[in-house]
């Protein structure tokens, strides 16, 4: 390189020198830009081409464990990482991710569509103060089956994704720990919430329709929450192998 390529780097850099891009030939790991030998050898872990080509395996599972990342940030292709295999996590359209996420809004729906149905079936006005007490009344006793249509919407959307799981004994043990998963609470703790507030909504339908709506609201946070530290563990007992072999 030229002195007046070198200025120029340095100039568009703030006076810095940045580090030259590794030539396509070279075969050097992109995260640690370390070579490979017969312990850690260099491979070819993704789609990738040319200089970003090459990865150390330890170096990549560090990289997963860290970021939680199942594919590359380049070309997007799922990480080769041999007899690691990560739980899947589907990825939902953004209509089911809005039910599953946005359940105070789904039970308003609810609600609407359940009042408008009452008030299209009264034979009067609702002209009288009776006839709305009477109302208001039917739509009390309607609130806790409204949120066990709430429930049964995040059950159709988390079974699917429960079963794509390979090893569902580790996510259901999960479910069962007192592990801090979501919103700095384990799992039993929001299903004692949900039963909780279900009850309660058969006596105070809006104390306890509030309980089931932001438990309905973190089922999929929780659900990802989960698979993610299970992915951890499977990447760091990769880790604990390789480490353990060299």
């Amino acid at each position: 390189m030229s002195c007046e390529d070198e200025g120029r780097r340095k100039k568009s850099n703030g006076g810095a020198l940045p580090p030259l891009t590794p030539h396509p030939t070279s075969m050097a790991c992109r995260i640690c830009y370390g070579e490979g030998d017969d312990d850690n050898p260099l491979l070819s872990l993704c789609d990738c081409k040319g200089s970003v080509e090459f990865l150390h395996r330890a170096c990549l599972l560090q990289w997963m464990d860290a970021s939680l990342a199942q594919r590359c940030e380049l070309c997007d292709a799922i990480y080769k990482v041999g007899p690691v295999v990560l739980e899947s996590l589907i990825t939902l359209s953004p209509w089911v991710l809005r039910l599953s996420t946005r359940a105070a809004a789904v039970f308003l729906l609810e609600l609407e569509v359940y009042v408008a149905a009452l008030v299209w079936t009264q034979t009067t006005d609702l002209l009288y103060v009776e006839d709305v007490q009477r109302l208001l009344h039917e739509v009390e006793i309607a609130i806790p089956y409204l949120l066990i249509g709430l429930l049964t919407i995040q059950l159709a959307i988390l079974i699917p994704a429960i079963r794509v799981l390979s090893n569902r004994r580790r996510y259901l043990s999960y479910v069962c720990s007192n592990r801090v998963v979501a919103l700095g609470a384990s799992p039993p703790w929001f299903l004692i919430l949900a039963m909780a507030g279900m009850v309660l909504s058969f006596f105070h339908a809006a104390v306890g329709s509030f309980f089931v709506v932001v438990v309905c609201a973190q089922v999929w946070t929780i659900h990802t929450s989960i698979v993610d530290k299970i992915n951890k563990e499977i990447v760091r007992d990769a880790l604990l192998l390789i480490n353990g072999n060299n």
